[in-house]
């Protein structure tokens, strides 16, 4: 039996101890989210690095088109003190992409951490290396190659997903008045990858249905530019709207199933 191996970041250490983390951010702050998505920084960054161009011929008639992009992950990142440094990784792990030396600039992701409060070098502020995202996979990257992200409240730090970067170490004490840094990580990707955080699933449908249509559009509730993620060529936002129970099967599916000696389906 094919068994992958799967990579465990928790088991390599990948989230350190005393960092914290919340997920599915759409589903717990939904207007803070629609307000950093529709961002004309954050769309236009999208746009530029995410958008493929892409041709194909549907009989005699030449389709031409760009390729979308969509929302990856929400998250809370919070280091509080004696939290120890993140290895340093590059984001494009989850799709197994490495760095296209013929194109640095080519990412599946792009990621954007947005200070939630002020993060300096002693509680932790991210660690970055400028330029390795023209790095080929066998260079190993070095601490003391790290420029130190220090952020204001509001300020965001846009990264390629083959940058080198990581969470800081928190040197705090907890009398330190800025003894905890927190971030807010809003990634965006190119809309044909599978999501890398399915927030479809981690949003209530009712959360869901109040979303203006935009930003249904950025967070996977429509289909991608060619297509992927529809439910029956459909897309999924109409399936919650209809309050349509996913899995069901027709009576006369049912009827046929049973005919062949198959297990009868649940209604």
């Amino acid at each position: 039996m094919y068994k992958p191996k799967v990579f465990n970041a928790v088991l390599e250490g990948f989230f350190p101890a005393k960092s914290e983390r919340v997920y599915g951010l759409l589903g717990k702050m939904p207007n803070q989210i629609v307000q950093i998505m529709r961002l004309p920084v954050w769309q236009k960054i999208m746009e530029h690095f995410l958008q493929k161009p892409f041709k194909f011929y549907v009989g005699e008639k030449l389709v031409e088109n760009l390729s979308g992009y969509t929302l990856s992950t929400s998250a809370m990142l919070r280091l509080v003190p004696g939290a120890e440094r993140q290895p340093l990784h590059r984001d494009g792990i989850p799709w197994q992409a490495g760095p296209n030396l013929e194109d640095p600039l080519d990412t599946p992701m792009v990621g954007c951490l947005i200070a939630g409060s002020k993060c300096t070098y002693k509680n932790g502020a991210t660690l970055v290396i400028p330029g390795s995202h023209k790095w080929p996979v066998d260079r190993v990257p070095k601490l003391e190659e790290c420029a130190i992200a220090e952020m204001e409240p509001g300020s965001a730090l846009f990264t390629l997903g083959t940058t080198y970067h990581a969470g800081g170490e928190n040197k705090c004490t907890s009398e330190d008045p800025e003894a905890i840094r927190a971030l807010f990580a809003v990634f965006g990707q190119r809309d044909y990858l599978r999501r890398n955080q399915e927030e479809v699933l981690s949003t209530p449908a009712e959360i869901a249905c109040e979303l203006p249509d935009d930003i249904l559009r950025l967070t996977g509730y429509y289909k991608s530019v060619g297509s992927i993620g529809h439910i029956e060529h459909r897309n999924p936002i109409e399936f919650i709207r209809d309050g349509m129970s996913l899995g069901k099967v027709p009576t006369r599916l049912n009827y046929l199933a049973g005919k062949r000696g198959m297990c009868l389906l649940p209604e």
